[in-house]
């Protein structure tokens, strides 16, 4: 509140303050206890602004760091009915309100000590005053300060809002990542955290056609998550059977929200579909009697040369391959029924699924792919990271844009297309297509090594006949295929040079990102990638 008014008075209180309006750049530094940055930071400020503010409600912690620091410094202090700041932080913490107002009272106490020790000019404020005289607020901070700025003081006072759904939100450490990923008539399953606390573990509410039935822990192992970023344990997941004493019908409503959020998690609600038990091996006979299931699976990587793949093998008379190329269904479509799956192959035939995002799947859907089809054999292609991330970056700006912005051509872009080809480049999910390591250990530690056959996307252009040969070989093909067909069919593949040129500044900040990828893929294959280091 006080920073807000003190904001529309035009006192200046730093960049991107969000709608808690506390200066994270200033604080930050003032915390770590970096002199020299603060001190820049200051002498910034000071030359360009005559008067600039600082809003930290535990800077008195720190007063021996900033103290001095300042050139003159005006100290405005606000009060607040101890009850209302712990049942405040009981909404938005998830913590007793008795220990709250301990807290609090302590904390009011030290803020007494500290001002009476101060030789600069103070400003004492009760928070419940100014909420009942506004007008009288704004005009004493204007005068505090010398401002003289009564034309504001409007403006100002209509920032004295006690009901900011934008600030109460904001500060909420209750608001919650996740996503409810399955829902059917056996379980459902998900994850969920707490970003401000993301290493508290928190209660799902489940709740079926709007009325709850459970709560369980977000404690389950997401290496998925871990390894992509989105969690620093990956110690976040749920799954919950459904009990005897529940029945879930198809259809029904199944949602899920972390305790104490507002929201529920994406994904909900979900309508409860049919559960298939996959927990014994599955042959292709026991299965169903319908189609057939996969020989072999291109497991990645994404621009890493499946496409070329895919139009190479269909060509192969004992070889099918479904026509839409990427079914997806192990991670987009896992609750269709095993039927649908099955019917995009035919029996009698070598069957493949070329879905390059199943390389970055889940050790849990790992398992699950090797109970159905236990005999599978796996292809991975492993494209130098920076490239393969900007070949994929380059069809998504034709896809969204067309033409090519020209700030982008020119190696420098800014605001929209900035964002979106960062989100693209470092969105985890695809950074984690580049961890080619991890993938070969998780689909290596299920289906053994000789199930594996890895190789160098450079092969497409270096050696396409010979590749084709060893490709058929490792999923029991003819491989006298290959000798048969024509040069210039082997050549179709994507062009190599950028059309798009990659922003050096992104290029630097991706590379620092990949090199431990490729550090851990070196040790673990024991091989040298000195050009993809180069």
């Amino acid at each position: 509140m006080v920073a807000s008014v003190l904001e529309t008075l035009g006192v200046y209180m730093g960049d991107k303050l969000g709608p808690v309006k506390e200066d994270v750049t200033l604080s930050a530094a003032v915390e770590r206890g970096d002199i020299e940055q603060i001190e820049k930071i200051v002498a910034q400020r000071n030359a360009a602004h005559p008067i600039w503010g600082w809003k930290r409600p535990s800077a008195i912690e720190h007063n021996g760091i900033w103290k001095g620091k300042f050139r003159n410094p005006y100290i405005i202090a606000v009060f607040r009915d101890p009850f209302a700041i712990a049942n405040r932080n009981r909404i938005s913490m998830l913590s007793d309100v008795f220990q709250n107002m301990s807290r609090a009272v302590q904390y009011l106490d030290s803020l007494v000590r500290f001002l009476q020790e101060q030789h600069c000019p103070v400003l004492l404020c009760s928070y419940e005053k100014v909420l009942a005289s506004p007008e009288d607020f704004v005009q004493a901070v204007d005068e505090f300060l010398g401002l003289n700025v009564s034309e504001r003081w409007n403006d100002a006072v209509l920032q004295i809002n006690p009901a900011s759904k934008e600030y109460l939100e904001s500060s909420r450490i209750t608001n919650s990542l996740g996503s409810l990923d399955v829902a059917n008539t056996r379980f459902c399953s998900g994850w969920a955290f707490y970003p401000k606390q993301p290493k508290r573990q928190g209660k799902v509410q489940i709740l079926v056609n709007d009325k709850l039935v459970h709560a369980a822990i977000a404690k389950l192992p997401r290496a998925d998550l871990k390894d992509g970023g989105i969690h620093p344990t990956g110690l976040c997941g749920f799954k919950f059977e459904w009990p005897a004493g529940i029945k879930i019908a198809e259809g029904d409503r199944i949602s899920a929200q972390l305790e104490g959020d507002t929201q529920p998690l994406k994904g909900s609600p979900r309508e409860a579909k049919a559960g298939r038990d996959v927990s014994l091996p599955r042959s292709a006979a026991s299965a169903g009697s319908t189609g057939a299931l996969p020989s072999f699976y291109g497991i990645g990587a994404q621009a890493a040369g499946t496409a070329w793949l895919h139009e190479m093998l269909k060509a192969h008379p004992k070889i099918h391959l479904p026509t839409c190329k990427e079914v997806h269904y192990w991670d987009v479509h896992s609750e269709r029924p095993l039927r649908w799956y099955r019917n995009h192959f035919v029996p009698e035939q070598i069957n493949g699924d070329i879905t390059p995002a199943y390389g970055v799947l889940p050790e849990a859907k790992v398992v699950e792919i090797h109970q159905l089809t236990p005999q599978a054999k796996l292809l991975l292609s492993m494209r130098h990271p920076i490239d393969r991330a900007w070949s994929f970056v380059e069809m998504e700006v034709a896809r969204k844009f067309g033409q090519c912005p020209h700030d982008l051509m020119a190696g420098n872009p800014q605001g929209e297309i900035l964002d979106f080809v960062r989100r693209k480049l470092f969105k985890p999910n695809f950074l984690m297509q580049s961890d080619y390591a991890t993938s070969i250990r998780r689909w290596r530690k299920h289906f053994g090594d000789d199930a594996l056959m890895y190789y160098r996307y450079e092969r497409i252009a270096q050696d396409p006949r010979g590749l084709l040969v060893d490709i058929c070989r490792h999923i029991g093909a003819d491989p006298a295929w290959a000798d048969g067909l024509k040069t210039d069919a082997l050549g179709q593949m994507l062009s190599t040079s950028e059309k798009i040129p990659f922003p050096p500044a992104l290029r630097a900040e991706y590379v620092e990102l990949c090199a431990p990828y490729i550090d851990d893929l070196e040790q673990l294959l024991g091989q040298r990638f000195d050009d993809w280091r180069a």
